[in-house]
């Protein structure tokens, strides 16, 4: 599909500026300047994110309220249960609360709901198991509860208090508990990006800034290994405390004492120098696995267990999982690419059938985006019921059109890019006109236009040691800060291009005097413009047999204007 290349305006005083004072290459500072950061000081707090710019984690709405309710269950011996959602960030956060509440003295178990069985969240399912096995007197849902307010009701008529730690969007109706510490609560506060694992860790900073012989005993820091993974792995922003945080979580990651953590990521191969790409796609997807196949409590048990062989069995579990999960994923994906071709008028693709397994319908409606780039609903059908998984296109709120669907739906929740709902089957034909026809007042024409954003226009002589010293400073990159993507202009082919790998296109660059390296992955069909071409591309650092070279990592390639 043919891209539009987006580059961003050149404001070269205002960069040159910034490079100079911050001892930067000024493609690099044109970078910031793009990003929002126009001056020296927040460029400079950019670059060297540090613990102490944490905000105060009062500042959150009723955090006072859930801090003072936790410690006078510690102090009562009271039953507190951790209920939490099965994925990544609902993992995470679940591990997190358990290992800080039990160094607390507190009377803590784990609830995770079956994905199959109980649905997704505070369910009314699971609830009713979870009071079966636990009879709690403090729940605390992490991940869940903000659109909840009939199951915590139910959970006060049971005697049971509830406080939720969560980051979805709130309803209108908020359920009455306790507390309820969401920062999608405070509109455009800073921290309104916080995944759950990020709310998790502040109510644990609040618990030791309240209590100050906790602190004495409890060092927060440990578990930073635990909020980045959940961070990443939920694909928030990049950007504010969530930067801080996984930055300080990935330098942890290689050391971490955790021992369940230590033991996936050997098995998930993942190297010292561990980035966002090793959370996303070696260690998130094996913790997802469990919950999506089976049961999510294999991977809050791998991230608790303090048994190194429990540990390497339940490692080598989640991996098998993940390659089950994998070839059910591809089998699904590749009927669903099959359905959308006959549906491709439609500016939302609604896909469903019977059978579809649905541990893995959000992983193929992300696949089926790539596919087509259009906002894509997948419904795996039983029993007379559909479970959906959404993922959209930036431009338009998918959670937002499953609110104007609300009525045709059993219930619904998410985000703007991604959600879930439950429909009726025999509503799915009129799901999809629905949301068809809100997409088409809704959704612009060039929503469904794949852009190349580029950060700066270089040259290939710019591409020296200290450009990928200095380069490394923007990490981690991720959503809201993706990795920067630069220009060359007017650029040859150095003989002749050859395919690698599964299509994978690797060829050599000229401007006349420097020559680079190129890689183009699955493109090996590709056919070059006649005479100088564009390239759009990350820079990246290439090692064979312990030589470092230059590599374009290729986004796009266009003929030069």
């Amino acid at each position: 599909m043919t891209k539009r290349w987006v580059i961003a305006k050149p404001e070269p005083a205002l960069a040159q500026t910034l490079a100079r004072e911050l001892h930067l290459a000024v493609p690099l500072a044109q970078v910031l300047v793009n990003r929002g950061y126009r001056d020296t000081e927040s460029a400079a707090q950019f670059l060297s994110p540090q613990l102490r710019q944490l905000g105060d984690p009062f500042d959150l709405p009723d955090m006072a309220a859930a801090v003072d309710r936790i410690l006078a269950a510690i102090e009562k011996k009271e039953r507190i249960v951790i209920y939490g959602d099965y994925d990544v960030d609902g993992v995470t956060s679940s591990a997190l609360l358990q290992r800080v509440l039990q160094a607390a003295g507190a009377t803590v178990a784990n609830f995770l709901p079956h994905r199959m069985d109980e649905g997704y969240g505070l369910s009314a399912d699971g609830v009713v198991r979870c009071l079966k096995e636990h009879k709690p007197q403090l729940l605390i849902a992490v991940d869940c509860g903000t659109s909840s307010a009939h199951e915590i009701a139910d959970l006060k008529k049971h005697k049971v208090d509830t406080i939720v730690l969560d980051h979805h969007e709130p309803p209108q109706d908020l359920p009455q508990c306790v507390a309820l510490v969401n920062p999608k609560r405070v509109g455009d506060s800073p921290l309104g990006a916080l995944a759950s694992v990020g709310v998790s860790f502040k109510l644990a900073h609040a618990l030791l800034k309240r209590d100050r012989q906790l602190s004495e005993r409890i060092d927060l820091r440990e578990h930073l290994d635990l909020v980045a993974v959940g961070t990443v792995a939920d694909i928030v922003p990049l950007t504010g405390e969530n930067r801080i945080l996984v930055k300080a979580g990935l330098e942890r990651l290689p050391h971490t004492q955790k021992i369940g953590l230590r033991a996936l990521m050997d098995i998930a191969d993942v190297p010292d120098k561990v980035s966002p790409y090793h959370i996303g796609f070696r260690i998130g997807p094996r913790l997802n696995a469990a919950g999506r196949l089976s049961d999510a409590m294999a991977a809050l048990e791998l991230m608790l267990t303090a048994n190194a062989p429990r540990a390497k069995e339940l490692a080598m579990l989640l991996d098998t999982h993940n390659a089950e999960r994998q070839h059910i994923e591809k089998l699904i994906a590749d009927e669903a690419i099959a359905m959308a071709r006959t549906n491709e008028s439609d500016r939302v693709l609604v896909l469903a059938k019977d059978g579809w397994h649905v541990g893995v319908i959000g992983i193929v409606a992300s696949r089926v985006l790539q596919v087509f780039y259009k906002p894509t609903v997948i419904i795996g059908i039983e029993e007379g019921t559909g479970k959906g998984s959404c993922r959209s296109v930036t431009g338009f709120s998918i959670v937002g059109a499953l609110q104007h669907c609300a009525p045709l739906l059993e219930r619904f929740g998410g985000h703007e890019m991604a959600a879930g709902f439950s429909v009726k089957a025999s509503k799915i034909d009129e799901l999809r006109r629905e949301l068809n026809a809100f997409a088409a007042k809704e959704l612009k024409d060039e929503d469904l236009s794949r852009r190349e954003r580029i950060d700066a226009v270089v040259t290939l002589d710019d591409l020296d040691a200290d450009f990928f010293e200095q380069l490394e400073r923007l990490e981690p990159c991720g959503p809201d800060n993706p990795t920067p993507v630069f220009m060359i202009e007017g650029v040859r082919l150095r003989g002749a291009p050859r395919v690698v790998g599964k299509n994978h296109l690797r060829f050599n660059v000229t401007d006349g005097d420097t020559v680079a390296q190129a890689i183009w992955w699955g493109m090996g069909d590709f056919k070059f413009p006649d005479g100088p071409f564009d390239v759009a591309f990350t820079p990246e650092l290439n090692e064979y047999r312990g030589v470092e070279s230059v590599q374009l990592k290729v986004k796009d390639v266009r003929k030069s204007l």
